[in-house]
């Protein structure tokens, strides 16, 4: 198995005084030509949004669009006609394909809103655009995985055009889990959304992350409590 691990404070980060942005790979102002994404994950964003503010509408194509907020949320609008809010338990995730223009917002005037942006390579161009939300219970995510997308719409998750499947888990502290991938040939992205746990010898905290390949089963130990994102992908 190979780890890479990228620390929090690894990330790219600006402050845009209405945004404040974690950049786990290449975006927008930050450049670095050792991160321009794994395999088919181009952009892992941690965005902060203050109360009111948000991004205007603009365009994405041929891309997977996904959403995770953490704290507040996301008031979506797009040019086909959605006009969504997407609250924390719940996932966003959008297929540009041959072209969409949206925006998001932080829905509310008062809190602050904090969510994942993720954006996958698709594995076919210009197809037709599409949209979806889904619910996720917290029981659900107890000492387990619960997938929330895959390209092939399995245990009630949504459909991503990619050979991707994106899972989210809430580990207790001293619990052990392994992860077994869908396709040996992908490899894993691992975001530490909060709390610690331990690969091998390598312990990830708070908004750290791992880079995992060459293993078909990830074993994994919650040193604390901790919640957990996985986006295992083809490298």
């Amino acid at each position: 198995m190979k780890l890479n691990i990228i620390r929090s404070a690894e990330r790219g980060y600006f402050d845009h005084d209405w945004l404040k942005t974690h950049h786990t790979y290449s975006f927008a102002e930050y450049y670095n030509p050792e991160r321009m994404g794994f395999g088919k994950l181009r952009v892992f964003n941690d965005d902060f949004v203050a109360p009111g503010y948000g991004f205007g509408s603009h365009p994405h194509k041929n891309m997977e669009i996904i959403s995770i907020p953490l704290h507040g949320s996301i008031n979506h609008k797009d040019n086909f006609g959605h006009n969504d809010i997407i609250a924390p338990g719940e996932i966003q995730l959008m297929s540009a394909g041959t072209g969409i223009y949206h925006s998001e917002f932080n829905a509310s005037d008062s809190d602050s809103l904090n969510f994942l942006q993720i954006w996958i390579i698709p594995d076919k161009m210009e197809i037709r655009p599409s949209y979806g939300k889904k619910s996720f219970g917290k029981e659900s995510l107890k000492n387990s995985f619960r997938l929330i997308a895959s390209p092939y719409n399995i245990q009630d998750s949504l459909f991503i055009n990619q050979d991707t499947y994106i899972y989210l888990a809430d580990i207790e502290d001293g619990y052990k889990v392994e992860f077994t991938l869908n396709n040996p040939r992908n490899g894993v992205f691992l975001f530490v959304i909060g709390g610690k746990a331990r690969i091998g010898e390598s312990i990830l905290g708070d908004r750290d992350s791992a880079e995992i390949t060459g293993t078909e089963n990830i074993k994994l130990y919650a040193e604390q409590d901790c919640s957990l994102l996985f986006i295992e992908v083809p490298v």
